[in-house]
């Protein structure tokens, strides 16, 4: 393991192979919320769940079935679930997605969206009470009002 992933997984750089990480087996029932995003590539749809022991899962979409957009956003997604179901620490997980950038940027919510995987971490903001460059949650009291989706156009 180089120390660029070590330190990403906060873990130290042994000769000794680390068994290999599994994720948590998934619950029957996980408790998920529906946002959407506005990007420069369109809506995102995001569903973020979580289980008894906090985030678990991403699903993104964005774009058509068979789409490149929608391949890449899925892509991200599963990437995504198998680093919180496996317990990387999901303010490092947020930190990977936030400000990066593409040709096209939105607003959303009155907040800059810089790409479709900067509006995946603002979904992260949102549902965690992250805020850029600080370490301390946010608390939001206000409710927001989210995009109710059919859960077959988030596969």
């Amino acid at each position: 393991m180089d120390s660029l992933a070590a330190a990403i997984l906060g873990v130290e750089v042994t000769s000794i192979p680390l068994p290999g990480l599994k994720p948590r087996e998934r619950p029957e029932v996980l408790q998920a919320t529906s946002r959407l995003v506005q990007t420069g590539c369109g809506p995102l749809h995001v569903s973020f769940a979580r289980d008894a022991q906090g985030p678990y899962e991403i699903r993104a979409a964005l774009g058509g079935n068979g789409s490149c957009t929608n391949t890449q956003t899925e892509a991200i997604s599963r990437l995504l679930s198998l680093c919180l179901s496996t317990g990387v620490d999901q303010r490092l997980v947020y930190e990977q997605l936030r400000g990066l950038r593409c040709p096209k940027s939105a607003m959303d919510r009155g907040d800059k969206i810089l790409s479709c995987a900067d509006g995946i971490a603002r979904v992260f903001e949102r549902e965690l009470g992250f805020k850029a460059g600080s370490d301390a949650p946010v608390q939001d009291d206000e409710e927001e009002i989210t995009v109710v989706t059919d859960l077959d156009s988030l596969h």
